[in-house]
């Protein structure tokens, strides 16, 4: 049986890749016994949702010179 931190990280993982099959059969059979980690599986995939969507939404957006310019001042 994996562990709460083994789980935590394939579910990471697979919100940036696809699992193998084997990977993704542990992660739901450990999600069974486990509501910590069923909980967190759930909320990750919330938090990933709206990363995406926030991404989607600050492609579109075009910064004015001033924001750049402060921008590039912080990066200093």
């Amino acid at each position: 049986m994996k562990t709460c931190q083994e789980i935590t990280e394939k579910i990471e993982k697979g919100n940036v890749r696809k699992l193998s099959i084997r990977e993704r059969i542990a992660i739901r059979r450990h999600l069974k016994i486990c509501p910590d980690c069923d909980h967190y599986a759930k909320d990750s995939a919330i938090l990933d949702r709206l990363l995406r969507l926030e991404l989607k939404r600050m492609k579109q957006y075009k910064f004015t010179q001033e924001e750049k310019s402060a921008l590039i001042e912080k990066l200093r």
